[in-house]
């Protein structure tokens, strides 16, 4: 006979060993002669019983506390499997996702949207090939050499810029599918992807993008200053060949800027 049975058994096993007991009691006992003796002889035999079920409700309670516990614990259980099971389909949603914003880029690279570049591994060797231009674009004196030269930068710039960003967003769909820190919080997407830890290495998907990133973030960072002036220059140069075609609060955003710039190094040079 199992625990349970037992428990559950007892108290009318001794109940019926009490009924049993008070009717030998009765039989074999001297008679009761007085109603007082009669009274006490019941009290004594209703209390008994009273006592045996009362102990027996205690440990019922115990028990029904003790399976509502092991429910609840099962109930945990099973919510945790369930949320570890969505957390993983989420994951797996994610890095289609990714695959898919990464890819498309990439697809969009081989169909020539970026001179000389035919995919997303073409884009630091494009960069770095580009920056031949810069003398041109920044001490050029014929604005048509500039606006052609600038016109030739432009788009790998803005290509590298943009797989960064796509590759931010990508990680970030990651982390929130995943419930995951692996880039910083502030920054442009620049300096977060050149301040990422090596975990970018460990992420299904995007570890194959990450070498590429680091590598662009790193360039784009350093060369940063520079960037600007070639930007200031290749509008001031179409703002000369085309007049008003440039908005001029965002020649005078980036003139601020390289002016920003130049009062600082002019300054530390002082010191």
């Amino acid at each position: 006979m199992n625990r349970a049975t037992m428990e559950r058994w007892w108290p009318w096993a001794l109940t019926a060993i009490v009924i049993l007991a008070g009717i030998v009691a009765l039989v074999i006992a001297p008679k009761l002669e007085t109603l007082s003796q009669i009274g006490d002889f019941f009290s004594g035999f209703a209390g008994t019983l009273a006592f045996i079920w009362l102990v027996a409700a205690y440990f019922m309670q115990g028990q029904e506390l003790r399976l509502q516990r092991q429910e609840l614990a099962m109930q945990r259980q099973s919510m945790e499997q369930q949320r570890n099971e969505w957390k993983k389909i989420g994951k797996y949603a994610a890095l289609e996702q990714v695959a898919r914003i990464l890819d498309q880029y990439d697809a969009s690279l081989s169909r020539g949207s970026v001179q000389g570049v035919r995919s997303i591994t073409d884009l630091p060797t494009a960069y770095m090939n580009g920056m031949k231009l810069w003398n041109t674009i920044t001490e050029g004196s014929d604005p048509n050499a500039v606006f052609e030269a600038h016109t030739k930068w432009l788009p790998i710039d803005s290509g590298c810029e943009e797989f960064l960003n796509r590759f931010v967003s990508a990680v970030e769909m990651y982390e929130g599918a995943t419930d995951s820190v692996v880039l910083p919080a502030a920054g442009s997407s620049i300096q977060r992807v050149y301040f990422a830890p090596d975990a970018l290495l460990s992420i299904p998907i995007i570890r194959h993008y990450s070498g590429t990133a680091k590598l662009l973030a790193t360039h784009l960072l350093i060369t940063e200053p520079g960037r600007d002036l070639l930007k200031l220059k290749g509008f001031e140069a179409t703002e000369k060949l085309f007049p008003g075609i440039m908005f001029g609060e965002a020649i005078a955003e980036v003139r601020a800027r390289v002016q920003a710039r130049e009062a600082e190094r002019a300054k530390a040079k002082a010191k």
